[in-house]
């Protein structure tokens, strides 16, 4: 069993500063990545 961000954390995995086209004067903004949320795996596997 693997279990990613147990606690549910908030944090960014990236960013970057760039223009925002969609706002008017051209203001640099910044944009960030959000994680990935809480995600369980769980396998198994049988041989004989």
């Amino acid at each position: 069993m693997k279990i990613n961000n147990l606690t549910d954390n908030r944090y960014e995995t990236f960013g970057t500063f760039a223009l925002n086209a969609k706002v008017g004067g051209d203001p640099i903004e910044r944009f960030l990545n959000p994680a990935p949320p809480i995600n369980v795996l769980v396998g198994a596997s049988y041989r004989f």
